[in-house]
C-alpha cells in the first residue's frame, strides 16, 4: 500500500504484483523521483531495473545420449518412468499445443507477453517443450506440458513478464510439485534469482539454461541462482550444454553456478507451422529441457517427493565424461531406465482450503488437536467475531486479525484478510511470547534491509526498459487492531524484504 501511495504521489502507472512463495514481486513504471521514494520505504530490500529477457538458443542424438554412461550412441531410449501425472510449465515462448508430438497434453498457461495470440510465434517454447515432455523427441512422454508465455514472436520479454510467468506456475500447481523449465536468460537479477528459488521452496524443480556466452554462469540470472548459490528446500538447477562428442559445447556458460550439463548442440524437436513440424537448433536452452524431462520421471518415481527427485538427478549421472568443463562439476545427465516401470499411484490435489502440511514447507493448518481461535484481547472485546479463517464474518470486514491454533511451547498464528478471505502470512510463535510482546502490531519476522542492486542503479536507465522498476515486498502483510479503549489502532508491514530494479531485457 505504501508504494501504491508514493506511486500515485508520483503520477506513476498503476503497479503489478506477483506473488511467488512468501515474496512479493511488484513491478511499477516511474522516473528516478518515484525509484528514490520508493527506496526510502522501510519495507523495501532493494530495487533493481526491469530488464528484457531472450531465449538461451544458438534432435535426437539427445534423449539417446542421456539413458547410456558412455560413448557410443545405441540407438535406443529406454526410460523406466514416462513422467506420469507430473506437470511441465515450459516459461518461454508459449506452445505449438496441437502438434502431434504432444498427443493432447500441451496446454496454454499464462501469457505476459500480449501480443494478441496465444500459441507459440517463435517456436523456442514448442522446441524445449517436446525435448521435455514429445513422444517423439522427448523424455517425460506421459507428462502434462504448460506453455507458460513470457517471451514474444521475436524471442525477447522482460523480467516482470518472467516473474509473472513463475507466479501463475506455482498458482497453478496448488500445492502439487512439478517441473519449471526456464531456457531464457539475462543480465544479473536479484529478483528473478529470488523468484526461482522461492518457487523451489514452493515445492516446484526448478531449471534454467546456464547461457550461451561462454562465460562464468554466476555473471548472469536466472542461471547465478544454481550451483552453488542455492541449496535444500530452495536449489534451482543450472544446465550447461555438451556436443554428442561429450565435449562442453563452445557456446555454454561454465562455472560453479552450473549444476550438470545434458545434451544441447544440435537437438532436434518440436517446431511451428504445423502440428508435424521439426526443427534442429541449439544451445543451453535445448539442453535445459532434457533435465526438466528427467526431472518429471523421477517425480513420478519418488511420488512426488521433490527433494528425493533433485538428490537422484544429481547423483546419478556420468561422471567425468565432458571435456573443457571449466571448473563445472562433470556431470552429464541420466535418466533412470528399466523395461518395465512399476505401477506408480498419482497423488490427489491437495484441497485448496484448507491447505496440506507438507514436510518441506511451514503447516498451513492447525496441528493434531488444535483448534483456530480468536485472542478477543486484540479487538478491546469479543464482539461477535468468531475469526474463523476460512469464513467470512461482517462483524470482522475491514479487519485483519491474526488466528491462533492451540499448540505448546510453538503455536502457528496466521495472519487472514476477511475482506478476501484469504490467508496472508504464517509463523511460529509461543502465544505467552506474543502476549509478552504484542508481537501482533510488530513488523514480522525482524530487520528490514535496503540494499542496491548495483551501481548501474544510481546512472540514468540506458540498456534497460527506461523509467521501469520492479521490485518485490517479501511477505508483505498488513497487520491492522480494531480500535479499543485502551489501544488505538496499530498498523505495521511485516515485510522480509523487497526488490526494485530497471526492467531488464532477457532473451532465448
Amino acid at each position: 500500500l505504501s508504494i501504491e501511495r508514493a506511486a500515485r504521489r508520483a503520477a506513476a502507472p498503476p503497479i503489478k504484483t506477483y506473488r511467488i512463495g512468501s515474496k512479493c514481486f511488484v513491478a511499477f513504471t516511474g522516473g528516478a523521483a518515484l525509484k528514490g521514494a520508493v527506496e526510502e520505504l522501510g519495507d523495501i530490500q532493494f530495487v533493481e531495473q526491469d530488464m528484457y529477457v531472450e531465449s538461451a538458443a544458438t534432435a535426437s542424438w539427445g534423449i539417446d545420449r542421456i539413458d547410456q554412461q558412455s560413448l557410443p550412441l545405441d540407438g535406443n531410449f529406454s526410460p523406466a518412468f514416462t513422467g506420469a501425472g507430473v506437470s511441465i510449465y515450459v516459461v518461454d515462448t508459449g506452445i505449438n499445443k496441437n502438434h502431434v508430438d504432444f498427443g493432447g497434453r500441451a496446454f496454454y498457461g499464462g501469457d505476459f507477453v500480449n501480443e494478441g495470440s496465444a500459441p507459440d510465434q517463435n517456436g523456442h517454447g514448442s522446441h524445449c517443450a517436446g525435448t521435455a515432455a514429445g513422444s517423439t523427441y522427448g523424455i517425460a512422454r506421459d507428462a502434462t506440458i504448460y506453455g507458460v508465455k513470457v517471451l514474444s514472436g521475436s524471442g525477447s520479454g522482460t523480467n516482470a513478464g518472467v516473474l509473472g510467468g513463475i507466479e501463475w506456475a506455482v498458482n497453478d500447481a496448488n500445492g502439487k510439485s512439478g517441473v519449471i523449465s526456464m531456457s531464457l536468460g539475462g543480465g544479473a537479477s536479484t529478483a528473478i534469482d529470488n523468484a526461482v528459488k522461492e518457487a523451489s521452496s514452493s515445492g516446484m524443480i526448478v531449471v534454467v539454461a546456464a547461457g550461451n556466452e561462454n562465460q562464468n554462469s554466476c555473471n548472469v540470472s536466472p542461471a547465478r541462482a544454481g550451483g552453488t548459490a542455492s541449496s535444500g528446500n530452495s536449489k534451482v538447477i543450472t544446465v550447461g550444454s555438451t556436443t554428442s562428442s561429450d565435449a562442453r559445447s563452445s557456446f555454454s556458460n561454465w562455472g560453479s553456478c552450473t549444476d550438470i550439463f545434458a545434451p544441447g548442440s544440435s537437438i532436434t524437436s518440436v517446431w511451428i507451422g504445423s502440428t508435424t513440424a521439426s526443427n534442429t537448433i541449439s544451445g543451453t536452452s535445448m539442453a535445459t529441457p532434457h533435465v526438466a524431462g528427467v526431472a518429471a520421471t523421477l517425480l513420478q518415481k519418488h511420488n512426488f517427493n521433490k527433494n528425493a527427485a533433485i538428490s537422484e538427478l544429481l547423483s546419478n549421472v556420468a561422471l567425468n565424461k565432458i571435456s573443457d568443463v571449466k571448473g563445472t562439476p562433470n556431470k552429464l545427465l541420466q535418466v533412470p531406465t528399466g523395461s518395465t516401470p512399476p505401477p506408480v499411484a498419482t497423488p490427489t490435489q491437495p484441497p485448496s482450503s484448507p491447505p496440506v502440511s507438507s514436510p518441506t514447507q511451514p503447516p498451513t493448518g492447525p496441528p493434531s488437536g488444535g483448534d483456530w481461535i480468536c485472542n478477543p484481547a486484540w479487538y478491546g472485546s469479543n464482539d461477535g467475531c468468531d475469526c474463523e479463517c476460512g469464513k467470512f464474518d461482517p462483524d470482522c470486514a475491514g479487519n485483519y486479525d491474526r488466528l491462533y491454533c492451540g499448540g505448546s511451547p510453538a503455536s502457528w498464528w496466521e495472519t487472514c484478510d476477511f475482506n478476501t478471505d484469504t490467508c496472508k502470512s504464517r509463523f511460529s510463535m509461543s502465544l505467552a511470547d506474543v502476549q509478552a510482546t504484542g508481537r501482533d502490531t510488530e513488523p514480522y519476522p525482524g530487520k528490514i534491509e535496503v540494499e542496491e542492486e548495483s551501481s548501474s542503479l544510481a546512472a540514468p536507465v540506458a540498456a534497460g526498459v527506461a523509467g521501469v522498476f520492479v521490485f518485490a515486498v517479501v511477505g508483505a502483510v498488513i497487520v491492522r487492531r480494531r480500535r479499543s479503549q485502551q489501544n488505538e489502532a496499530a498498523h505495521s508491514f511485516a515485510a522480509q524484504g523487497s526488490v526494485v530494479s530497471p526492467d531488464s531485457k532477457m532473451d532465448v
